[in-house]
């Protein structure tokens, strides 16, 4: 990208908010998230993480390419909002050097009332920042699903297995009582939301007050060339109200995975979930629009066994209204638990829990011995022909670069890997350097450990692919003289975690290094 300023300001704000808010300290985003990571909820931890790591290869790396500058830009948005949020939060914690707040009988309340509005809150954020947003056409594999009018049919029984569980929900979600009721029921729709479920469709868990009457999906080439999910809605405004905008939770499933893997609700932590903003004049009563939404977390819709799949069924539940006045209101739609958790759509077998080949054992004695750079590879990458030379940064300086061949030797798509190296200097049998076993060093002061990321579409198992590795510029042990003058260089590298195509741990970790 040319210019970096937007990946360094976005990086900035982010490390700023962990100094104000828990006084993060540290030379980085990475390590200044390490000082304070029991703190900074969890769901945050990697996307932060990944955008310390782009923001350091756009500024050392003269030859790294951002590919999606307006996705990443996104998701360092979406972490610094989080965290802005967060400042409610922030009352049972004081920072370095400050002496704890006194107890009061009024905190309880102010709590309390803090916690009720913060849906409001996060729509009112979410209503100044987002706009639905127009995309070009471009070439798409589309997956639609179109909801008729729902029809009194009588499901036929006598089949085992899904059948039988989607006969069992649909029962359990009619309701008994007199006729009357001013407020939609749910037994005619769950009993055809049963039947498009079973069909593999995609399917709309609706309130009274909005109606999905079509569902698009695909994987649609950005303007950057990258593969992203696209979602429209054809919705109906079938209240009395002009609304403002809307939130649905998400489950999504695909071909090769018999559950969900994408599970989506609400939190007052996150945002996460589909964002629906109606435009500046709202949905009006009785009118129809297509949106569409804001995936709020995106960067866990974009991983390799989702761009991979052939094909994917998508369920919503409305859970969120704004009205005219952009007040919250009261929504009432069927649960997820009315569906079966098994998709019809799934036909491959389930891989296995842990792979069956075990990493090879490197003798990083005798590579010492014999002066060559070695790495030992876990049950799911397998690491060749590592070298490690001098090179240069983006500013022309010094600097160690690192390449091997990297073998998914595993039955799942990786998605990246996490390296932990030693580096000898002139034959020595001491390491000058030995980092970390994971990025940013953790709580350690051991350099961060390496990164490989292995794009979009991830590594396939059997696949080979050559990987440059470049320490962490802001690790100034990397370019301290007696590195940058040494005159021969050796490393040795071991696994220390690789993540399957839907980014979870997989794999185990390799050997240790001596």
């Amino acid at each position: 990208m040319k210019d970096i300023t937007p990946v360094v300001r976005a990086a900035k704000r982010i490390e700023t908010l962990l100094e104000a808010k828990f006084g993060a300290q540290g030379r980085g985003l990475h390590e200044k998230l390490s000082s304070v990571e029991r703190q900074v909820p969890a769901e945050l931890h990697k996307t932060i993480r990944y955008v310390a790591t782009v923001r350091n290869k756009v500024v050392h790396e003269d030859d790294y390419e951002l590919d999606d500058a307006q996705g990443f830009l996104h998701q360092a948005e979406r972490v610094a909002r989080a965290l802005e949020d967060l400042q409610v939060e922030k009352l049972p914690t004081r920072l370095p050097g400050t002496p704890p707040a006194a107890s009061s009988s009024g905190g309880t309340l102010i709590k309390l009332a803090l916690a009720m509005s913060i849906g409001g809150f996060i729509a009112y954020q979410a209503y100044q920042t987002l706009k639905p947003r127009r995309e070009p056409a471009d070439e798409a594999r589309t997956q639609t699903a179109s909801i008729a009018p729902a029809t009194r049919q009588t499901q036929k029984s006598g089949k085992d297995g899904d059948d039988a569980q989607t006969q069992t929900a649909a029962r359990k979600t009619k309701r008994s009582g007199k006729d009357g009721g001013k407020e939609p029921t749910t037994d005619v729709l769950s009993g055809e939301v049963m039947e498009r479920f079973a069909k593999g469709e995609h399917v709309a868990l609706d309130s009274p007050l909005l109606k999905v009457e079509k569902i698009t999906l695909a994987m649609a080439k950005d303007a950057f060339g990258d593969l992203k999910p696209r979602i429209q809605l054809k919705v109906r405004n079938t209240s009395t109200k002009t609304l403002s905008d809307a939130t649905y939770e998400a489950r999504l499933f695909i071909d090769s995975q018999p559950q969900a893997v994408i599970d989506e609700r609400a939190s007052t932590l996150t945002r996460n979930g589909l964002f629906l903003w109606f435009g500046d004049q709202g949905l009006k009563a009785g009118e129809s629009t297509t949106v569409t939404p804001v995936l709020r977390n995106e960067r866990d819709w974009v991983v390799p066994d989702i761009l991979n799949a052939r094909r994917w069924q998508l369920v919503i539940r409305n859970n969120g209204v704004t009205d005219g006045l952009k007040n919250s209101v009261d929504v009432k739609a069927a649960p997820f638990t009315v569906l079966p958790t098994r998709t019809p759509i799934y036909t491959a077998p389930t891989p296995s829990a842990s792979p069956s080949k075990t990493g090879d054992t490197v003798d990083f004695v005798a590579a010492l011995r014999d002066g060559v750079s070695a790495g030992a590879g876990n049950q799911a990458l397998s690491l060749r022909n590592v070298k490690v030379k001098m090179g240069h940064d983006s500013f022309d300086r010094p600097q160690p670069i690192i390449t091997l061949d990297m073998t998914n030797i595993s039955e799942r798509t990786l998605s990246d890997a996490v390296l932990q190296a030693q580096l000898y200097l002139d034959g020595q049998d001491k390491p000058v350097l030995k980092t970390s076993e994971k990025l940013g060093g953790g709580f350690s002061s051991a350099p961060g450990a390496l990164f490989a990321h292995f794009g979009d579409r991830g590594l396939a198992p059997a696949q080979t692919r050559k990987v440059e590795l470049r320490p962490d510029g802001m690790s100034s042990t990397w370019t301290s003289p007696d590195v940058l003058n040494a005159k021969s260089l050796l490393v040795l590298l071991r696994v220390a975690g690789t993540t399957d195509g839907l980014d979870k741990p997989y794999g185990g970790t390799a050997q240790q290094l001596p």
